[in-house]
Parts: structure tokens; C-alpha cells; sequence
């Protein structure tokens, strides 16, 4: 009877450990994308890498382009007395724009506002889909400081512009600049999945305490229970770490070389603090193996002394 309970509790305790350690990787994959903070460093390294960029650099350049009225009757007749071809000048105004665009997305500056605009606009997508309220409309990030932080700094060496504009033509006055990040599909899709995944990591977490309480009071409450858990803990601890490394190799071999910087940078976020949690399990489970033997020497110290 008692091979057969500690066999039941043994069962128990590695169901414990395969669901602690799934609860330590829904953690991480619900916070990548519900979790303010990670996902604004998420976007921050990717936009230094990524095709990301390029999108912002265009959409900025576009907004600046347009936003100057380059088509304006006003204009037209204007590089027209001065015999110069609107839709040539339009293409080196465009490249200007550019160029400045790319310096100023180098910068502290940049990385500052675009993560502080990533920031609000993830505030304002988790109050979303929080909400009781239809998502019936694309979300989009209020680009303006960053349009505006760029249209100020632009520089013309060769006066390009200057020479028929000023410079503080570009900057926006109360136009509205947003940047498209979520279609209003994906925001629904996206509502569903946090009432899911919190539920899911929550349920795994709950889920491995109670197995462990299980597997211990089914072992017997003894020092051999304690011992069985710390072992479970710590192996919980080696699985979350295998996990980490094991994914890390996927994305290195699964994505193209064009993508691989991205990828690598997006894991190395996501997946971070999985090696806290990993050496965090080992630990505790090491110190509570520990503490069993100690207490097990020192019992067998006072039986010998009692003798």
C-alpha cells in the first residue's frame, strides 16, 4: 500500500513539474503581449533592427511630404517661374525628407519618443480590450511628437528646400498623424486571447501548487515528501531553462537571414525572463534538497548522541 501511494505521488509530482513549468512559459508569452513594459522594450530593440524601421521611416516621410502641400497651386507657380519642374522638386524634397528622417532615427531622441509613444498607445490598446466595448475600428498609434521631433530637425545641406521653402513648413501645425498597428479583427482576436491566456497561466499555476500539496500529503507529509518536491521544483527549473535554449535554436534555424536580427532580438526579449524564473525554481529546489539532508544529518547527530 504505502509502494503504491508514493508511486501516486510520484505521478503527481511530475505533473506538478510539467505544469509549473508551462505556467513559467505562459507567464512570459502573456506578458510579451498584454505586458506594458515588455512589449515597449519588445518594439524599441525591434525598430533598431527590423523592416520596422523602414516602415516608420516611410510613414514619416510621407506625412511630411504630403503635410507641406508640395501640390499646392501656391508652390506649383512658384517653382514654375523659377523653371523648375514641381514633380522633380517634389523627388528631391522627398529624398531630403529621407535622408534627415534616417539621421534622426540614429539618435537617443527617437528611441526616447518612440518608445513613450509605444507606451501610451499599449496603455491605451490593454484599456481596449479590457473593454465592454465593440472593436470596431482599426487601433492605430498617435504618431504627431514623433512627426513633429523629426519635421523640427530636418536639415537641407545643399538648400534643396530652403531656397523656395522654409524649413518650418514641414513642421504640422494640428494635423493628426496616426500609425497603424492593429486591424480592428485583430483587436477582437486579441480580446478573446487575454481572457484565454490569463486564464490559462493562472490555471497552470494554481494547478502545479495543488499537485505538489497533493503529492505531499499522499507521500506521507514526511522528509522524503519535502525532498520529492525539491527535486520537482528543481527539475521544473532545468526544463524551463532547456525550454529557453531549446526555442532560441528554433528561431535561429526557423526564420531567413533578412529576419534572423529581428527574431533574435524579439526571443532575447520575450524569452529573458525565463531564465530567471528557470534558476529561480533551481534554486529553491536545491536549497529545500539541502535542507532536508541537513535535517536528516542533524536527526541522525542527536540519535547518536541520545545512544
Amino acid at each position: 500500500m504505502l509502494i503504491f501511494r508514493r508511486s501516486i505521488a510520484i505521478v503527481l509530482a511530475v505533473l506538478g513539474t510539467i505544469s509549473l513549468t508551462l505556467g513559467s512559459m505562459t507567464r512570459v508569452a502573456y506578458a510579451a503581449v498584454f505586458d506594458t513594459e515588455t512589449y515597449v522594450q519588445t518594439v524599441t530593440e525591434v525598430v533598431k533592427l527590423s523592416s520596422l524601421r523602414n516602415e516608420v521611416s516611410q510613414f514619416v516621410t510621407d506625412s511630411l511630404v504630403e503635410g507641406a502641400q508640395l501640390d499646392s497651386p501656391t508652390v506649383t507657380n512658384l517653382l514654375r517661374r523659377a523653371n523648375i519642374d514641381p514633380v522633380k522638386f517634389r523627388d528631391d524634397v522627398r529624398e531630403v525628407i529621407a535622408n534627415s528622417v534616417n539621421s534622426f532615427m540614429q539618435s537617443k531622441q527617437f528611441i526616447s519618443i518612440w518608445s513613450n509613444t509605444n507606451r501610451v498607445a499599449h496603455e491605451q490598446l490593454m484599456a481596449l480590450l479590457t473593454s465592454d466595448s465593440a472593436a470596431t475600428t482599426d487601433f492605430s498609434i498617435d504618431a504627431r511628437e514623433l512627426v513633429t521631433a523629426m519635421a523640427t530637425s530636418l536639415t537641407d545641406p545643399k538648400g534643396v528646400i530652403s531656397k523656395f521653402l522654409p524649413l518650418k513648413n514641414f513642421v504640422p501645425e494640428n494635423q493628426a498623424f496616426e500609425f497603424k498597428l492593429i486591424d480592428a479583427t485583430s483587436v477582437q482576436d486579441l480580446r478573446e486571447g487575454l481572457d484565454a491566456a490569463s486564464k490559462i497561466r493562472w490555471a497552470l499555476i494554481v494547478g502545479s501548487v495543488l499537485l505538489f500539496a497533493a503529492a505531499w500529503l499522499t507521500f506521507g507529509r514526511s522528509r522524503g515528501a519535502t525532498r520529492m518536491l525539491a527535486i520537482a521544483v528543481a527539475c521544473a527549473g532545468v526544463l524551463t531553462l532547456i525550454a529557453k535554449s531549446t526555442g532560441s535554436s528554433a528561431v535561429k534555424n526557423a526564420v531567413d537571414v533578412d529576419a534572423k536580427a529581428a527574431a533574435e532580438a524579439i526571443y532575447s526579449v520575450v524569452a529573458g525572463p525565463l531564465t530567471s524564473y528557470g534558476v529561480a525554481m533551481l534554486v529553491m529546489g536545491i536549497a529545500g534538497m539541502a535542507a532536508t539532508f541537513y535535517r536528516g544529518s542533524k536527526a541522525t547527530d542527536q540519535a547518536s548522541g541520545n545512544l
